[in-house]
């Protein structure tokens, strides 16, 4: 597995050692890639219903990373 970038570290560093769901690792991994592609291919455009999806999943995200934080 490669922990080069921001999601291969936290799956290390939280998925892996149980602190985490795992849902939370794919999401990350999506909003991730989809940063990567938005940042570097040219002419990219994002389905309106995907950006919606993510948009949601990523405030989960932040729901449980601030309960993380505070357990």
């Amino acid at each position: 597995m490669d922990y080069t970038h921001e999601s291969g570290w936290f799956n290390k560093e939280f998925i892996l050692t149980g602190k985490i769901e795992k849902d939370y690792g794919r999401i990350l991994r999506k909003a991730y890639e989809n940063r990567t592609t938005g940042d570097y291919d040219a002419f990219i455009e994002f389905d309106k219903n995907d950006v919606v999806q993510l948009f949601e999943e990523m405030k989960q995200f932040i729901v449980r990373m601030e309960g993380l934080l505070t357990e």
